[in-house]
């Protein structure tokens, strides 16, 4: 029998006949049963024959049920849902799942059982009776009894409880509006087309179809809207010419949101107040509990070692990036009309991806709009599939099945016949834009794996997310390379979610769960990968052309003068990238760890974003000389979402992951036999035992960053550290 005849073990998620009141009536069933099972343990076991079998297992049997379909009330839906009273319908389901998680989690008579068992489990009780444990039971064990003991289970003082829901109930409120904000709206700015010099014809041709459905009759015709949302293409920052374009569009991009500024000023003090009624010093000590690192101390001082390292690079990239700009400036000829953004001392923001541009286009013969000719991207996800296939012995089958919108695909995903040929889950891919549509590429994980008490096993189901223009007609969607890398990324945490063999549905660490898809980033940067991936849309149907205009289109492949200037700029302008991401996390750390109340409370969010981003990127920023200060944390999702005071993953995982691929697949990237063993190690692992120790286990050692300092070093030869 034939993959494609083979029937999955289980049916994959139901998307259809979804009301407004049907999703609130289900949620709300969901919160109900839960509620009704812990009462029903609360009611018939004591603290002194509270076990595992009869306490734990059935806590985290219910919470994994209802996460197959939450996930997609609550998460899913008000993600990619075309229908916009579904969205709407979700996010209030959204406020009663959190509401009903703080209730849950508060609860001391639960939480007494809880604390039995992990009692029973360290010896601390005499005459333990408890069956042995294994290692997942011990790990589930520890993440339930901790999340019980910083969410308030062990407040006593009744007004000090009631306070502590208010508080979160009021923060989960203005969350949500923040997102809210961040994920619908639609806006941009006006310019005379005169302003776009520098944007190729493709680009204003969009622009111009974008304009054709905005009804604005104040508007002449040489007027042209630039949304804010990616429009592919169209690239303000990096083509414009005219600084005062660049800047225009810099500074509107960079005052976005203002609600959301009152917003986070206020999230802020809610934040510390609800860290010091659980009596933590403030929010990021609270949150640190659920990661893999170990305190805010160990972070800050990671981040400073990564800011540390990178500064002498940062400083040689604006240098390099200023000769361009004098350059540029010089060519002009006629230099009486020059204004101070043309002083070619100062780089600012907004002429950073300009000049990088040019440095990419005239130093390194890259041509961005040329290669993404070899990207088209249907064949480029089908191929990126066939490459996870090989590598981790995995097979992907196009399934039929209900979806949440027509153009979206679904797969089954099956272990390949070296592997067992056995079934691991489903997965799901939207592509394309729609009205309402979060827009950044993501993955969700729509339903966890786990195996239910009766030993069966439920399969996960992942989604990969993207918002490309629609396909209209035989015209190609081309991907760039910063796409198609993202893409590798974001399957990476589809292929982690969907391999993933573990009992229960134990949530990643956020400090762990970037680190295999970074890990995998750098496949994007080998030949061989290159080789594969690449083939010019014209030798594709439907894409096919009679007849090729250019040798390198012959066959299709990926020429070599393109893979090597994509090689060469593996590590451009690299500390720029890594550092603009420090100063997030550091942002991030400083605005949720105040003193105390007050010190929240006196926190200016705009100030402290624009210095840190001014010390630590170190470019000239707005406001500094026109008075248009930014408030670009407005705009800055992560804290609004499940990253508060963990944005530190994404440079600290960039540091595991330099290391993973240096130690185990620098030398042969596609070597399956490692490939395999990484799965079995690592992916495979899940949430089963303390993410450190995986690493550990995978690296022989402690992770160190000395793979990741060769790597940006790498780019300025003399500078590798050994």
């Amino acid at each position: 029998m034939s993959l494609t005849d083979r029937v999955p073990p289980e049916p994959a998620p139901n998307f259809e006949k979804f009301t407004p009141s049907g999703v609130l009536e289900e949620v709300s069933s969901f919160i109900e049963r839960f509620a009704a099972c812990q009462d029903l343990l609360v009611k018939t076991i004591t603290p002194a024959c509270a076990t595992f079998a009869n306490v734990i297992r059935p806590l985290i049997d219910e919470t994994n049920r209802a996460a197959c379909r939450l996930r997609i009330l609550g998460t899913l839906m008000v993600s990619v849902w075309p229908d916009q009273e579904l969205r709407e319908a979700s996010r209030e389901a959204q406020k009663l799942i959190l509401a009903a998680e703080t209730e849950t989690f508060m609860r001391r008579d639960v939480a007494t059982l809880v604390a039995a068992v992990y009692d029973r489990s360290l010896g601390a009780v005499a005459g333990n009776t408890e069956p042995i444990l294994d290692a997942e039971d011990h790990y589930l064990l520890n993440r339930m009894h901790n999340e019980y003991q910083i969410s308030g289970a062990n407040v006593k003082n009744g007004d000090q409880r009631a306070r502590l829901q208010v508080a979160t109930s009021e923060l989960n409120e203005l969350r949500l509006a923040a997102q809210k904000a961040i994920t619908e709206v639609d806006d941009g700015i006006w310019f005379p087309r005169s302003e776009l010099r520098g944007l190729p014809d493709t680009a204003l041709f969009a622009l111009g179809k974008i304009k054709d459905k905005i009804q604005d009759e104040d508007k002449a015709d040489d007027q042209i809207w630039v949304p804010f949302r990616n429009v592919p293409g169209v690239h303000i920052l990096g083509d414009a010419t005219m600084g005062a374009t660049r800047h225009k569009y810099h500074i509107a991009s960079q005052r976005r949101f203002p609600d959301n500024v009152r917003r986070l000023e206020r999230i802020v003090v809610l934040r510390q107040e609800i860290a010091e009624l659980l009596d933590f010093d403030n929010w990021a000590s609270l949150r640190m509990e659920e990661k893999m690192a170990e305190s805010v101390s160990d972070v800050e001082l990671r981040l400073e070692e990564i800011r540390n390292l990178m500064q002498p690079f940062r400083t040689r990239e604006i240098e390099r990036l200023l000769r361009f700009k004098k350059e540029d400036i010089s060519s002009r000829g006629d230099l009486s009309n020059l204004t101070k953004m043309d002083d070619t001392s100062v780089l600012y923001a907004w002429d950073w991806g300009y000049y990088a541009t040019k440095l990419r286009q005239e130093t390194y013969s890259y041509d961005g709009t040329r290669l993404s000719e070899y990207f088209e991207v249907g064949n480029t996800v089908i191929v990126m599939l066939q490459i996870f296939q090989c590598l981790f012995g995995m097979k992907f089958v196009p399934h039929t099945t209900s979806t949440w919108h027509e153009s979206v695909r679904a797969y089954t995903v099956w272990d390949s016949p070296d592997e067992g040929d056995g079934f691991l889950g489903f997965l799901f891919i939207d592509l394309f834009g729609r009205d309402g549509k979060y827009r950044n590429m993501h993955h969700i994980a729509i339903s966890p794996g786990f195996t239910e008490a009766d030993g069966s096993r439920h399969y996960p189901s992942s989604a990969l997310i993207m918002s490309l223009p629609s396909q209209r007609g035989t015209e190609p969607n081309l991907l760039l390379l910063g796409q198609v890398r993202t893409m590798f990324h974001e399957l990476g945490h589809a292929i982690h979610h969907l391999v993933s063999f573990t009992k229960y549905a134990i949530p990643h660490s956020r400090d762990f769960v970037e680190v295999p898809s970074l890990m995998l980033e750098h496949w994007i940067w080998n030949r061989d990968v290159l080789t594969t991936l690449g083939k010019h849309y014209s030798c594709i149907e439907p894409f096919r052309a009679p007849q090729h205009t250019s040798s390198d289109k012959e066959d299709g492949k990926l020429p070599v003068d393109l893979i090597e200037a994509i090689v060469r700029t593996k590590m451009l302008n690299k500390a720029h990238d890594i550092l603009v991401e420090v100063q997030r996390a550091v942002f991030d750390l400083a605005l949720h760890t105040p003193a105390d109340i007050e010190a929240a409370k006196e926190m200016d969010t705009t100030l402290l974003w624009n210095t840190t981003r001014r010390e630590i990127v170190g470019l000239r920023m707005a406001g500094e000389d026109d008075g248009l200060v930014s408030f670009e944390q407005a705009a800055f999702g992560h804290i609004f979402r499940r990253y508060d005071a963990g944005f530190f993953a994404y440079p600290l995982s960039k540091v595991y992951a330099a290391d993973l691929h240096a130690s185990a697949f620098a030398a042969d990237p596609l070597n399956t036999s490692t490939a395999r063993m990484y799965r079995r190690t690592v992916l495979q692992r899940g949430s089963s035992q303390s993410e450190m120790e995986t690493l550990e286990k995978f690296l022989g050692r402690k992770p160190n960053s000395q793979a990741f300092f060769r790597d940006v070093a790498s780019a300025w030869p003399g500078n590798v550290r050994e």
